[in-house]
Formats: structure tokens, C-alpha cells, sequence
């Protein structure tokens, strides 16, 4: 599938076999195609460069000095060498030279690999980066030495399948980057038949379609799959109707990591949904427009985690409740224990944050507390991954923080415009909490006083008020946000 914006490969296609025999047969190619590269120091016999490097500790690379190697490209050209460090123990001597002294430099074995976008005559080339301008690098080696080029290859696509070589490349060039010249690396033996890489995203969600129209209900089971890297998770049940939406019955959730299934096991129903019934809810970007949800199901790589987790978004019914977001992480032992995270009443959604995956939420906590659920300010809140659990991080994330205040800065300005004062006290208390954690409380308490003594924030003495106005305002909001953590 293609990007419509960007033209890019985007997403994933599912083929349906002629038969079960053609399907294995598929399976078997893909297997082979994507297993991982044996990574230590490979066999050096027959490899006079191997045998070379293995005896100096030292990879000799050398940059086109023509080509115009700028900054960024040297950045990402020396992060992806450092790599032999780890795998092989060598440490890696880069430079610079012309196409032509690099030719006789490799054939007379005093430089191990060229890199250049144009490949050296005599020699055997792999695909290696394509820059922001589009030309595509290769690293060359001497062409009679096979068994240095398949070492090389398989630290080049290790890296691409565990999602290091997207993660070096967005550092290196603050975007993401392209992969349909690398593809040949992952898919070499039938082309036509390979999957789209995706690009190097921290998240993937996968899409589901809830009719809530009964007669429109599929006839068997639906199946939801979210793909990162070589991660996998997939959903599946049976939709059924009742209540305010669809709902998923016999729910059933499968986790494949590296070509190993480390969980298969029937989804948990919320604490008091009644029998083996979940009601899927988004968590990505809902493309579909027709349906109940859709996207309830991602995989996401956060800060910190050498291995991907796989959320599944939820939801209990009920007026204004509940939104539920259960995350499973995964390590080198499998999946961990699913962790359940309450948002409430307001959404929450899955976003990239540079090379990490953030969840953005708001604190339900807001809701009711100094005006009705729908005068109610709910103040942006992050939440990240942590040794298996859900930590609160919106305070690393004040740029969300500023971009909420603001907004809710501008809806109390058009409530000023109420010729009843009083109006729009639950929006200002998400002000003030983000004006907080911004450091700018002492001016956030200082307008609020401005605001009480010209009356703009009501009084509390109009008989069946629920909610505080004036001085009362001040005061509960003041120990509300000191109680939640916002000010001190």
C-alpha cells in the first residue's frame, strides 16, 4: 500500500492462499527470508580481509570525498560502524578518499569498505542508506570476498529488523527514513511477494471494524493486527451488539516476537464487564468513519526498552466512563504480566515522540470537580513504559504542557464574554494546573486574584450553586492542585 501524501510504502496487505499447501509454502520463504543473522565475528577462513581485521582489531572505511559527505551523513556513516564494536569486538578507522584510489585500495587490501553512491567498478556492492536527497549508498567491498560482504550483511540487516538502523538514521537526519533500496536485504528471494518495511516509526496499530449495525454484523471471527518490526499482536473474536456498541465476545489475544510465540491467551474482560465480552476502543488514528472503533490495537516501542509493548485499548461503557489502556511489555523471556491504566473519562491515543512512543491522556481526576462534565478542563497527561508499568511523564513532555495551556487560556477568554460572571471556572483550573507545572504558578494564582477582585470569577454566596465561585473557587482549587501534585 502507498502513503497518498508522501508516496511512501506504507502499512500491510493480507493475501489470501489458494491452498493450505500454497500457504506453508509462503510461510517456509518468509521464514528463511527473515530469520535472524548470526551477528558474531564470522568464519575468516578464505577471507583475507577478515583475517586482516581479525588480526589489526581494526574495519578500515573509507567515505567518497566527492560525494559530499556532510555532518548528518558522518553522524549516521560513524554510529552504524560503531556497531562492530559490539558485534565483532573491532573498532572501526573511517576517512575519507576518491572512487578511484578506493578501487586499488581495496583490491590491494589496504581499505576494507568504500562508501559512496556510485559503486566502484570491480568491486561487490550491498545497498546501505538512502539520504534525504534520495541517492543511495552502497558499501563496497573487494569483490572476490564473499565472506566479508555476508558478515557485513548481516549487521546491516540486524539492524534494520530490530529497528536500530530507523532509530540511527532519524538521529542522524531528524526524519525518518527509506527503505525500498534495502528491501532486496530482507526479501532476496522473491520480491514481488514481499511485505512493506515499515518505516521507522515507534508505533503501529492495527484496525478492526465494529459495525453497530446488527444486520451488518461479519458472520465469523474479525481480526485486528498491529505489526513493529518483528513484533506482531493479534486480536480476534466474534462482534456482537448489545448495550450502547458492539462488543468483541471470546476475545483472543496472540503475541509473536522474533519468529516466537511468547503469548497466547484469551483477552481478560474489565473488572465488572459481565462474561468473556471486551469492547475494543482506539488508541491510534481512526481512519475508518463508519465504524463503533477502530486502531484498539498497537504495538509501541518507548523510552528505555530494549523490546516493544503491545497495548490494547479499552473500554467499560456507561456514561462518561471508561477508558482503559492494557499494556503487555515484552523482554528476552517473553511477555510480562498485562498491566491495566484507567484514563476515564477522556481519550487517549498512542504518538510518536522522536524515536519513542508516548501515550497522551488527560487527568480525569478534572472532570465534575468545578463545573459540569461538559465545563470540565482536563489537563494533558504522558504516560511511558517503566520496568513493566505506567509511569506519568508529562512533566519531560512541558511542549504538550504549553500547547494545553494555551488552549484552554483561549476558551476561558470566550467564556469572559458570559454576562453572568462565573462561567468557565472548570477550564481556568486546567489552566492554572498546567500554568504549574510550566514553573509560572505564582502568575497563574496572581491572575486568579485579578480575576476575583473585578467579580469575573463569581461569588459563593448565589443560594444552589454546586460548584464554588469567587474567593471559595480560589481556595478549593488552590488545595485540589496541591492534593493532585500540581502546585506546591
Amino acid at each position: 500500500m502507498q502513503d497518498k501524501f508522501t508516496g511512501k510504502s506504507r502499512g500491510f496487505a493480507f493475501v489470501t492462499m489458494g491452498s493450505d499447501a500454497d500457504a506453508q509454502k509462503a510461510i517456509d520463504r518468509m521464514s528463511a527470508a527473515i530469520s535472524p543473522p548470526n551477528l558474531s565475528f564470522p568464519d575468516p577462513d578464505g577471507s583475507a580481509t577478515l583475517k586482516r581485521i581479525r588480526q589489526s582489531g581494526v574495519i578500515r572505511v573509507a567515505i567518497d570525498s566527492a560525494a559530499g559527505a556532510d555532518a548528518d551523513k558522518q553522524k549516521f556513516f560513524t554510529s552504524f560502524f560503531a556497531l562492530f564494536k559490539k558485534h565483532w569486538g573491532v573498532d572501526a578507522n573511517i576517512s575519507g578518499t576518491s572512487a578511484a584510489a578506493a578501487g586499488s585500495a581495496l583490491q590491494a587490501g589496504t581499505l576494507d569498505v568504500f562508501m559512496s553512491p556510485d559503486p566502484v567498478s570491480g568491486t561487490s556492492s550491498l545497498p546501505f542508506l538512502e539520504d534525504p536527497s534520495g541517492r543511495t549508498w552502497s558499501l563496497d567491498v573487494n569483490g572476490p570476498d564473499s565472506a566479508f560482504q555476508a558478515g557485513l550483511k548481516s549487521v546491516l540487516v540486524s539492524t534494520l529488523l530490530d529497528g536500530e538502523y530507523g532509530r540511527q538514521y532519524q538521529a542522524s537526519f531528524d526524519r525518518l527514513p527509506a527503505y525500498e533500496a534495502l528491501e532486496p536485504l530482507i526479501f532476496p528471494n522473491d520480491a514481488a511477494a514481499k511485505p512493506i518495511l515499515a518505516p521507522g516509526s515507534p508505533v503501529s496499530c492495527g484496525g478492526i471494524i465494529l459495525p453497530s449495525d446488527s444486520s451488518a454484523l461479519p458472520a465469523g471471527e474479525v481480526t485486528e493486527t498491529a505489526h513493529l518490526g518483528s513484533t506482531s499482536a493479534t486480536l480476534t473474536g466474534r462482534v456482537v451488539t448489545g448495550g450502547s456498541g458492539p462488543d468483541l465476545s471470546s476475545p483472543h489475544l496472540t503475541i509473536v516476537d522474533t519468529g516466537r510465540t511468547v503469548t497466547s491467551t484469551p483477552v481478560a474482560p474489565l473488572t465488572g464487564s459481565q462474561g468473556s465480552v471486551i469492547r475494543p476502543f482506539t488508541i491510534g488514528d481512526d481512519t475508518s468513519g463508519t465504524s463503533f472503533t477502530s486502531n484498539s490495537l498497537c504495538v509501541a516501542r518507548f523510552a528505555g526498552q530494549g523490546r516493544p509493548t503491545v497495548l490494547l485499548g479499552l473500554y467499560s461503557g456507561g456514561m462518561h466512563c471508561c477508558t482503559v489502556v492494557r499494556a503487555s511489555s515484552l523482554s528476552s523471556t517473553g511477555a510480562g504480566s498485562a498491566v491495566d491504566q484507567s484514563i476515564g473519562n477522556p481519550l487517549a491515543h498512542l504518538q510518536a515522540d522522536g524515536d519513542h512512543a508516548i501515550l497522551v491522556a488527560a487527568d480525569d481526576a478534572f472532570a465534575y470537580q468545578f463545573d459540569s462534565f461538559a465545563g470540565s478542563g482536563t489537563p494533558v497527561q504522558v504516560f511511558e513504559m517503566g520496568n513493566g508499568k505506567f509511569v506519568d511523564t508529562t512533566r519531560k513532555h512541558l511542549d504538550l504542557v504549553t500547547a494545553d495551556a494555551q488552549k484552554y487560556w483561549n476558551e476561558f477568554q470566550v467564556e469572559l464574554n458570559n454576562p453572568d460572571p462565573g462561567y468557565g471556572l472548570g477550564i481556568l483550573a486546567a489552566w492554572v494546573a498546567d500554568q504549574c507545572l510550566l514553573g509560572q504558578g505564582v502568575q497563574a494564582w496572581a491572575t486568579l486574584d485579578t480575576l476575583n477582585a473585578q467579580g469575573r470569577l463569581g461569588t459563593s454566596s448565589v443560594s444552589g450553586d454546586i460548584w464554588p465561585k469567587g474567593s471559595a473557587y480560589v481556595k478549593a482549587l488552590h488545595a485540589f492542585l496541591t492534593q493532585h501534585g500540581y502546585c506546591p
